[in-house]
Order: structure tokens, then sequence, then C-alpha cells
């Protein structure tokens, strides 16, 4: 009697160590699902409307990129870095004044979207992308993939549109649609 006592004793005990390891488990799923839930989340509340690649005139190396970008989320947000594959290097760049000159660099620390703000990167403005090594003409029409590099959202496809400038001003101005489709 007492060895069936024994007996199903280990037999009890054995059953909740396997419990206990299976509600560590689910646990550990769970807490990888939320993970990843909000890693989606995040890149969701970015949104990239009017985008565009200027044209370029023939044996040129170096084109821009303008877009607005943004941000729906409860947090700040930085873009870091853009990729591009027609081009030898990509940078963020912006505009600042020298004396009474106006000069670009490129950006040191990317561009901050500010929860619930934007950041407008325009031919007119401070900050644009720009595309250096250019291993082909940009002709108005053609679309080409870029990534955008998030600190937080992480890496951003769009397909981006070729416009020269004149198209792009009204692009803007009388279009709100988003023409940069991320993937």
């Amino acid at each position: 009697m007492l060895a069936s006592k024994m007996y199903f004793r280990n037999i009890s005990m054995m059953t909740t160590s396997l419990a206990l390891r299976a509600i560590r488990i689910v646990m550990l799923w769970f807490g990888l699902c939320l993970v990843c839930l909000s890693s989606a989340i995040a890149s969701d509340s970015l949104m990239i409307a009017d985008a565009w690649i200027r044209e370029t005139p023939p044996n040129a190396q170096v084109s821009a990129g303008y877009m607005t970008i943004i941000n729906h989320g409860n947090s700040a947000d930085r873009l870091i870095a853009v990729e591009a594959d027609f081009a030898s290097k990509s940078e963020i760049h912006e505009m600042f004044l020298q004396g009474d000159i106006m000069k670009m660099r490129p950006s040191e620390h990317g561009i901050e979207i500010k929860s619930g703000g934007q950041a407008r990167l325009l031919p007119t403005g401070a900050a644009h992308l720009m595309f250096i090594g250019l291993k082909e003409k940009l002709v108005e029409g053609k679309i080409f993939d870029i990534v955008l590099v998030f600190e937080q959202a992480g890496k951003r496809k769009l397909s981006v549109p070729v416009l020269n400038s004149k198209m792009a001003m009204g692009h803007q101005h009388n279009n709100s649609e988003n023409h940069a489709h991320s993937h």
C-alpha cells in the first residue's frame, strides 16, 4: 500500500512539473508574440506620403528624394538611414546657413519624427535624401525601390516615382494620396 501511494505521489509530482513547464513555454511564447506585435504596431504608426525622386539630366551623378513622414504613434521615431540599389551611396542631408551661404551636409543624427508630428523632406526645406553615384539616368515615370531605416520602426521599403521638378510641385500640392507604396 505504501509503495502504491509513493507511486501515485511521484506521478502527481511529474504531472505538476510537466504542467509548470507547459505554462512557462506558453508564457514565453505569449511574450514573444507581444514583442512581435508591438514591433508591427510601431512600424504601422508611420505613414509616408508624397514621396518622389528628382529626375536627372544626362550624365548626372546625384539626385534627391523628398517626402512627408507622418508619425501616428505614441512615441517619437527617427529616420537614421536610407538605402537604394540605383545609387552607390544614399544619405540623409540637411541644409544649413553658414554666414550668407546655404550649404548642405549629411545629417549626423537623422531626422526626428515626433509623436503625432511629421517631417517634411522638401526641395525648399532643410532636409532631403541624397542619392550619390547614380548607376543610371533617373527618368520621369520610372519607379525605384528605396528602403528607409528608422530607429524604432526598422526598415520600410517604398516604391517611389521619379518626377521632374515642375510635375513634383503639382504632385505635392494637388494630391493628398500616398504615392509611395510600402512593402
